[in-house]
């Protein structure tokens, strides 16, 4: 409620990243994937920085974004919203490959 407020989802649902920053006081981080290597996402995660990358559905469908939540030092996992179930899933589910990465941090 507070966000849509704030007007930081468009009207397809999309997060507005300049509002988002505005409305929690927070540095919005958006990139493609140059330098986003596993180790990159294994400092933000130790950091409790919580990516969200866009990705293929099962590989090589239609783009789409997840949350990479954890990772067991072999493989990441992430909170998926089209996922019916509210279990993690393996960003292998998605072919293990990043597109673009999203990510806010509070100085």
């Amino acid at each position: 409620m507070f966000l849509s407020k704030e007007q930081v989802y468009d009207n397809e649902g999309n997060i507005q990243w300049e509002p988002l920053e505005n409305a929690l006081n927070v540095t919005a981080v958006r990139q493609g994937t140059d330098g986003i290597t596993g180790k990159t996402l294994e400092k933000l995660l130790a950091k409790r920085i919580f990516p969200i990358v866009r990705v293929r559905v099962n590989g090589s469908g239609s783009f789409h974004y997840v949350l990479i939540v954890n990772s067991n030092g072999k493989e990441f996992r992430c909170m998926d919203p089209m996922n019916p179930s509210d279990s993690l899933v393996p960003l292998s589910d998605f072919g293990n490959r990043i597109y673009a990465v999203r990510y806010v941090y509070r100085e």
